[in-house]
């Protein structure tokens, strides 16, 4: 239905995904491909540091410290360097502009890696592209827990079963689907963009306007 809310991701969904820009840096630098995966993921001190660092509840320094050493590297700039080269995802930021256009608020509901240091939404112009934007260390909040979707959802005005939600984390998805949300795992999918347009009525919208304007065309 027109005028549902549209909440989207950042890394993966508005950009290219995160995993092959790591896996780029470790291999210039020398490291197993998967060694920034491994070291964020799979240690119970990355696990830690990276939901506080989300939350906000410690800056991007004391990221970049806890990582450091588990890659060999120096510590000063890690994230600025990591996170260098991730190009925007042409698709979604058309998809942001014409669901916006059509009269669904669109907001961007994003984990960060903490303030304090490098600022990775640099240069995308967030502000054209989203009614709202939500990023977790402002608010202190992070995903996958309820309470930054609800605050989202909020936000962009709807309730939560009122949004569609689009993330490339299945973790992510899983809760805005508990929470009503009509939420997309986001793979790069020839398809899914056009499956999102199908849910907040985007398609419909469009088929109508086309039809009003045979019609004009043939009176």
């Amino acid at each position: 239905m027109a005028g549902r809310g549209l909440l989207l991701d950042f890394g993966g969904v508005m950009t290219s995904f995160l995993s092959g820009r790591m896996a780029e840096f470790c291999i210039q630098v020398g490291l197993p491909v998967g060694a920034i995966v491994t070291a964020l993921t799979r240690t119970p001190e990355g696990r830690s540091v990276t939901a506080l660092a989300e939350a906000g509840m410690v800056p991007q320094r004391d990221f970049e410290t806890m990582l450091a050493p588990q890659l060999g590297l120096p510590a000063d700039g890690l994230i600025a360097l990591d996170g260098v080269g991730v190009p925007p995802r042409a698709e979604t930021a058309d998809l942001a502009q014409r669901a916006r256009a059509s009269g669904n608020p669109v907001g961007l509901l994003s984990n960060s890696w903490g303030g304090g240091g490098h600022d990775v939404y640099t240069g995308y112009d967030l502000a054209a592209l989203f009614d709202v934007v939500v990023i977790s260390h402002v608010v202190g909040l992070r995903k996958p827990e309820p309470p930054i979707f609800e605050r989202a959802a909020a936000k962009v005005g709807v309730a939560p079963r009122d949004c569609v939600f689009v993330d490339d984390t299945l973790a992510n998805v899983a809760t805005g689907r508990e929470l009503g949300m009509a939420a997309v795992h986001f793979t790069g999918q020839p398809g899914q963009v056009a499956e999102v347009e199908q849910l907040i009525g985007l398609r419909e919208s469009g088929a109508r306007v086309a039809d009003a304007g045979v019609t004009d065309a043939g009176q």
